[in-house]
């Protein structure tokens, strides 16, 4: 190495502050910190930095091991101990450093409190020795921090990679599977105009009078429409007599609905398991009906008919546990999206509402990239849709919002706002408008939150 650069190492190396340590200290020294601080005692799970207590004070560990923990992203794991002075060793010091970082008590402790009065009141030596200790538990905190969260981003790479896999080899298997298919062949078809009303609605230049043909050509389905349409829910003060009047007065939109709603009825047992589904995916329905017309993002007719059809591979997962109980903890292993999205293709429904509801699971485990374009802008929707009933059911997580739906958020649009004041400002106003047609749980949830 030429001459002029060892130099200028040792120029470079000379303008680097060497920061004190414990090891600076000296006994006296040492003898009025102890004596000027307060010695407090630590129970064992009890946790320093309460919100009664100082942020700004510095705990010297004299005996006894503390876990650091990060609960940022949802875990309580430890990422490094802090344990009292060792044989011939220094102490730790524990400063604070952010409201999810936490110092937890693993045995029972004896610290020393620094609080800003007393750190004011040491000589400067003393204080600077402090401060370099405190100023290195961060740094080392801030590393191991960094080290972890660079192994779980590989950790998640590496799984994501797995669950995809795993879901494109279960496709042909489900398929081919005689037991699957046995139950699934004897799910009743829906209403035989059903999947010709579903394109209709879809096109553009249909007109009510084509739709109320198509209606009528079902005498069954004409009487329980005309009933629903009666129903206290609409509130017409005359009596709907003929199919065209009512489809005049509800819209398509309504009248598919109400439609899809009986004939989905009609494939199901009528027992408390598939009425409880059923509600569901009608409370569903309706959440992403208005996210998608709130967010002017997705066909909002389109997302109302996936809403109601999106758990129909838990009600193929109910019927096969009754029709073989003793292979029921096999049975819950299976993916409800895809049963759902093959029994939605025997009933020959479009393609993008069975692969909608075959690809809805993937938000729980990657980014929307990795999520066919085709159906991306409806799993979102229908992604949200859930995390909404989670916020008026009281089971959201709020983290979740803080890391994981930056990416599904561009996509509606919603980059700036927090799905709790989403649900709570926006959809639930909309949502208490047709209070009359949800169970009375949800009546009672929504009246709560408007």
């Amino acid at each position: 190495m030429p001459m002029t650069d060892i130099k200028h190492i040792k120029t470079t190396a000379r303008r680097i502050p060497v920061y004190p340590s414990f090891n600076d200290m000296s006994v006296a020294r040492s003898s009025a910190l102890y004596n000027i601080a307060n010695v407090k005692l630590i129970q064992i799970n009890e946790t320093l930095f309460k919100k009664s207590e100082s942020k700004e004070d510095l705990y010297i560990v004299l005996n006894g091991t503390f876990n650091i923990i990060d609960i940022s992203c949802g875990s309580r794991e430890s990422v490094m101990a802090v344990s009292g002075i060792k044989a011939g060793g220094c102490p730790d010091v524990i400063s604070y450093i952010s409201p999810s970082i936490y110092a937890v008590a693993e045995t029972p402790a004896k610290v020393l409190v620094i609080n800003p009065a007393t750190l004011i009141a040491l000589d400067d030596k003393t204080r600077m020795i402090l401060l370099a200790e405190s100023n290195r538990f961060t740094v080392k905190i801030f590393r191991r921090l960094q080290s972890q969260k660079t192994i779980l981003a590989l950790r998640n790479r590496r799984l994501q990679e797995k669950i995809l896999y795993q879901q494109t080899q279960a496709v042909p298997t489900y398929k081919e599977n005689k037991l699957i298919q046995d139950i699934i062949r004897k799910i009743p078809h829906l209403p035989v105009f059903f999947s010709n009303l579903t394109e209709k609605l879809h096109e553009h230049d249909i007109s009510l009078q084509e739709i109320s043909k198509l209606v009528q050509k079902d005498p069954s389905m004409t009487a329980n429409v005309l009933k629903v349409v009666n129903s206290p829910y609409y509130g017409f003060k005359n009596q709907i007599a003929d199919i065209h009047q009512a489809v005049i007065l509800i819209g398509l939109n309504e009248l598919y609905h109400i439609v899809f709603s009986i004939g989905l009825q009609q494939t199901m047992p009528k027992t408390e398991n598939f009425l409880n589904l059923f509600n569901h995916s009608s409370i569903i329905s309706r959440i992403a009906f208005e996210i998608s017309l709130t967010s002017q993002v997705g066909n909002p007719a389109q997302l109302r008919t996936i809403g109601l059809l999106h758990d129909l591979g838990e009600s193929v997962i109910l019927l096969l546990k009754k029709q073989y109980p003793k292979l029921s903890f096999l049975i819950d292993g299976l993916e409800k999206s895809f049963l759902g999205a093959i029994l939605l293709k025997r009933w020959k429904l479009p393609e993008i509402i069975c692969d909608t509801v075959g690809y809805q699971s993937y938000p729980d485990f990657t980014d929307p990239k990795r999520i066919p374009e085709h159906v991306r802008i409806n799993i979102t929707i229908l992604y949200f849709a859930h995390l909404c009933y989670e916020v008026i059911t009281g089971d959201f997580k709020p983290e979740i919002d803080r890391i994981e739906l930056e990416p599904y958020k561009k996509i509606l649009r919603w980059e700036n706002r927090g799905l709790e004041d989403i649900t709570t400002s926006v959809l639930i106003p909309k949502l208490v408008k047709n209070l009359n047609s949800y169970p009375l749980f949800f009546r009672k949830l929504l009246l709560h939150h408007s």
